[in-house]
């Protein structure tokens, strides 16, 4: 691990590293790299802590963006209680309140989320457990709502929810679903379809 700053304070008792300013730490063995305002280095438990503005780059697949976040060094773990984004190399964004990822396996656990997708759909979910490489995910209590153009006419609101969503690249899964395509207004829509399970297949655009 290669630490470079523009100031640290290092305890040879306590076995930590204090930093500020400029900060990069570029974890070779976990091909990692964290940009932050100010970190603290606990040697003994190889746990690092940001505080202040934290970029992070993984496997040069995801940028994850965040205000502090603690990482585990021997679990491979990253964890954050703020707001946080990771983006993709596809420019995906997953936004979320509090998170666990993996960086080895890349499982991704979250509260909170908010997916803002590259084709102008976009979902959300309470909770969420997903692989970042497959891209499958599984998500509580799911919003998923499409690209107005993606059944052929803008002046439409297309959007499924339900219980729970699984995703793949491929197809959408909702269990106990709700579908329409008609403009939001209060109130219900003019019409709906519900299911014990809604299935949509986004290559062939049929639900």
């Amino acid at each position: 691990i290669i630490i470079t700053s523009q100031k640290f304070e290092y305890d040879k008792i306590k076995n930590y590293l204090f930093l500020e300013e400029n900060i990069k730490v570029d974890d070779q063995k976990n091909q990692t790299i964290i940009l932050a305002d100010k970190v603290f280095y606990n040697r003994l438990k190889e746990e690092i802590i940001s505080s202040g503005y934290t970029e992070i780059m993984v496997n040069n697949s995801y940028t994850i963006k965040t205000e502090s976040i603690r990482f585990d060094r021997k679990k491979n773990e990253i964890f954050s209680e703020t707001d946080t984004s990771i983006i993709d190399k596809d420019k995906n964004i997953l936004s979320s309140k509090e998170l666990v990822l993996n960086i080895n396996s890349k499982v991704l656990k979250a509260k909170d989320v908010t997916i803002d997708y590259v084709d102008g759909s976009k979902s959300s979910f309470d909770s969420f457990f997903g692989d970042l490489n497959s891209k499958k995910f599984l998500g509580k209590d799911a919003k998923y709502i499409f690209n107005k153009k993606a059944f052929g006419n803008i002046n439409n609101d297309p959007r499924i929810y339900g219980n729970v969503l699984k995703r793949d690249e491929n197809q959408i899964i909702l269990s106990k679903g709700i579908f329409t395509t008609c403009k939001k207004r209060d109130g219900c829509p003019p019409w709906k379809m519900k299911a014990e399970r809604i299935t949509h297949d986004k290559e062939k655009k049929i639900i």
